[in-house]
């Protein structure tokens, strides 16, 4: 009897329960409706404003073209703008780059960063409008240009290395033996180093197989020029056709402080040898340079990379300097540089290194 007279009781619970969870779900669905409808408006009006600025940049002298990529509809796009321009007069540069500052700063962009690109035959540039390019001086676009000019056929490229600091890159089309020799004795390009460090800025010129940041001392150019006259292919900044092995030199001078970073690719584990594990060795057995003075050696760190997770380990040589530790001294690469090299009869803290 009982279980006959609470029946209607239950009946009539799942019924309120039913109820209750279709009129939850209709909220739910009114307020993805009523959200979707908001970041509908939102993006929209982010177009608007996307669509206004480049009419307005479009204006600007020696503006040729500028283009906004962005799909208000897909909820996962973000804004980009690119400009191109006839040449790298900072009036122009400028005057872009502070309407796209302003842009960015209206209410209708909050929560919206627009990626950046300004670009000319010469020279380019990047940035958002979140943080701004106010590095992109008068000193740093005339500075990129110009030395876009002392290497035939390249580009400068211009970015922020600080809020008043610019950093730029030159990509050569020279062999590297003769960027070493211009940035020693030819005085426009040398020139063009004291202007980067008197200004504050960072010019990094490269070529196949070297970068270099400053000017190098002659014993760091030496060391240089002994790593690359092995047979190892130097890489590319195309990286076309791609390098079964290959290696690269980095060089830094801030002042009168100076660090080297080398680095092979291999295609096997150091055990297995080849070209580019032969001149990690070599270069292993020669030690770091002299510093500038015959004071100590030059900072120097030879990296070893091969096919495969975590296939890479290195070799550090502090001159004097504290020595970090390593992040896993058990991680299987170190292991294997380790009994590689003790197969060939080397413990690098015999020669000033430490594995990392």
């Amino acid at each position: 009897m009982g279980t006959t007279s609470q029946a209607p009781r239950i009946a009539a619970a799942s019924l309120l329960v039913g109820v209750l969870a279709t009129a939850l779900t209709g909220c739910q669905f009114l307020g993805d409706v009523v959200e979707g409808q908001r970041l509908s408006s939102e993006r929209l009006a982010v177009d608007g404003a996307l669509r206004q600025l480049t009419a307005e940049i479009e204006k600007v002298a020696l503006v040729e073209s500028a283009d906004y990529d962005f799909d208000a509809g897909d909820v996962a796009s973000t804004p980009t703008l690119r400009v191109e321009l006839s040449g790298p007069e900072f009036a122009s540069w400028h005057e872009v780059a502070s309407r796209i500052e302003e842009a960015g700063a209206d209410d209708s962009m909050r929560g919206y960063t627009v990626a950046v690109t300004l670009d000319s035959p010469t020279v380019g540039s990047w940035f958002d409008s979140q943080y701004g390019a106010s590095w992109l001086s008068e000193d740093a676009i005339r500075l990129a240009a110009d030395a876009a000019s002392a290497f035939p056929e390249s580009h400068a490229d211009v970015s922020g290395a600080s809020s008043a600091s610019a950093y730029i890159t030159v990509s050569t089309h020279e062999p590297a033996e003769q960027l070493l020799d211009r940035l020693a004795d030819d005085p426009r390009v040398v020139e063009l180093s004291e202007r980067a460090t008197a200004g504050g800025h960072w010019l990094s010129l490269s070529a196949d197989g070297l970068e270099v940041t400053g000017a190098p001392s002659p014993a760091v150019a030496q060391w240089t020029r002994g790593v690359l006259a092995s047979d190892v292919p130097r890489l590319t900044r195309t990286a076309e056709p791609t390098l079964d092995e290959w290696v690269i030199v980095s060089l830094s001078v801030d002042g009168s402080s100076s660090s080297i970073s080398a680095t092979w690719g291999g295609t096997s584990e150091p055990s297995a040898g080849g070209q580019a594990w032969d001149g990690f060795l070599a270069a292993l057995r020669g030690g770091a340079p002299a510093a500038e003075g015959g004071d100590g050696c030059v900072p120097l760190l030879l990296s070893y990379s091969w096919p495969g997770a975590g296939g890479s380990a290195g070799a550090f040589a502090s001159c004097g300097e504290p020595v970090p530790e390593p992040a896993n001294p058990d991680r299987p690469a170190l292991k294997a540089m380790r009994d590689a090299l003790a197969a060939e009869g080397i413990v690098p803290e015999d020669l000033g290194f430490s594995l990392s």
